[in-house]
Formats: C-alpha cells, sequence, structure tokens
C-alpha cells in the first residue's frame, strides 16, 4: 500500500508537469504539433505517468478504483515507448490537454481517501 500511494503521488507530479509544459508553450494544439520539444515533453511524462501505473499493485489497488483506466494507461505508455517513431502527436496533445487533467484529478481523490 506504501509504495501504491508513492505511485500515485509520482502520477500527480508527472501530470503537474504535463500541466506546467502545456501552460508555458501554449495550450493550442497547433503550438503543441509546431514544437518537438513540447511534444517530447509531454510524452516523457505520459511515459512515466504509464510506468507508475504500470507497478502499482493491479489486483488490489486498480480493482479499487474502476473509474480510472489503467489499463489503457498503461497500453499507451507502451505505444510511446515501442513505437516512438510513428505517434501521432494530435493523440498526445488530446491525451495532455484533456485526459490528463482529468487523471490528475481523480488521483488527487484517490490519494485523499487514502491518507484518510
Amino acid at each position: 500500500m506504501k509504495r501504491d500511494l508513492k505511485d500515485i503521488e509520482t502520477i500527480i507530479e508527472y501530470c503537474d508537469r504535463v500541466d506546467r509544459a502545456m501552460t508555458e508553450f501554449g495550450r493550442d494544439e497547433e503550438d503543441f504539433l509546431d514544437n518537438y520539444v513540447l511534444q517530447s515533453s509531454c510524452a516523457f511524462s505520459l511515459i512515466q505517468i504509464g510506468e507508475c501505473v504500470k507497478s502499482l499493485s493491479t489486483r488490489g489497488f486498480c480493482e479499487r478504483y474502476p473509474a480510472v483506466e489503467w489499463s489503457k494507461i498503461a497500453k499507451f505508455r507502451d505505444v510511446i515507448v515501442h513505437h516512438y517513431g510513428k505517434i501521432d502527436f494530435h493523440i498526445v496533445w488530446k491525451t495532455s490537454a484533456y485526459l490528463v487533467p482529468e487523471l490528475k484529478a481523480q488521483c488527487e481523490a484517490i490519494l485523499k481517501g487514502l491518507k484518510l
């Protein structure tokens, strides 16, 4: 359980990194697609989020929070890592702009419940 708590905190940290990068460089899709540094920064953070998800105790922890699409997050990490040269950065932008803030809110709620 302690490891899961640390992983959730790390997921939130990398969600914050995506948000900071998007804020600093611009949240507009066109800006994102024109900036390989921003693309790389967000992709790296998404990889780290996926790594943390993969290290959660799947049987117990992930089953307790089925609203979070843990499996999809882990699979997306695999796509980025193993097919980086073929990534559709429109999908990375959508994930960074819309899904990461949602994941952060879900993880903050989980974290709050774990610390009670």
